[in-house]
């Protein structure tokens, strides 16, 4: 367990770049983690941990593909939004086994970005206690994801507008300010 909690987190933005690649290599990693990370991993980088690659997604598998999927979630007025922990095996975007998941009643009054910071602490939790598993030699559970789905990409100033007529709101000052404060003081 120590090998885990001694080894340095490492941040790689040019993953699937020759010189990306070899310095992943280079560190051996056991485990990769993947949060918000915005480059779509390729095969020669996701076969170089041993024990795979997790991602924890924003959204709920396999309905909200792609990015902002909270976003699109309040768009399209779902009661529940979620996270998806689950193990990136291809290229394939957002697919893979999945091993958690978790939820949050939507608040309409809330902004999105409110919504997005609410969702990462249990997230997160289901990361550690997949961390952890895996330390002690334990197989991760996952499921397939059913068929179908949606994919969804950055919203158009249209999709937008339509977000901001239904009286959403991408953030709040107050909000950002509130979580700051439970944050940091």
């Amino acid at each position: 367990m120590d090998h885990w909690l001694s080894t340095p987190g490492q941040e790689l933005n040019t993953i699937n770049s020759p010189e990306g690649l070899a310095l992943l290599q280079s560190l051996e990693p056991d485990l990769m983690v993947s949060i918000r990370y915005g480059v779509i991993l390729r095969e020669p980088a996701i076969a170089v941990p041993r024990l795979g690659v997790l991602n924890l997604h924003s959204g709920l598998l396999p309905d909200y593909r792609g990015v902002m999927a909270s976003f699109w979630a309040l768009l399209r007025d779902e009661p529940v939004i979620g996270t998806t922990l689950h193990r990136i095996t291809d290229s394939g975007i957002d697919q893979g086994d999945i091993i958690a998941t978790t939820s949050l009643a939507v608040d309409p009054g809330k902004s999105y970005l409110w919504h997005v910071l609410g969702l990462y602490p249990e997230g997160c939790e289901r990361i550690l206690s997949a961390i952890d598993r895996l330390a002690s030699g334990q197989v991760l559970p996952g499921r397939p994801q059913p068929a179908g789905g949606n994919y969804f990409g950055f919203p158009t100033e249209a999709e937008l507008k339509a977000f901001a007529r239904k009286g959403l709101t991408l953030l709040d000052k107050a909000e950002v300010l509130d979580f700051l404060r439970r944050q940091y003081c």
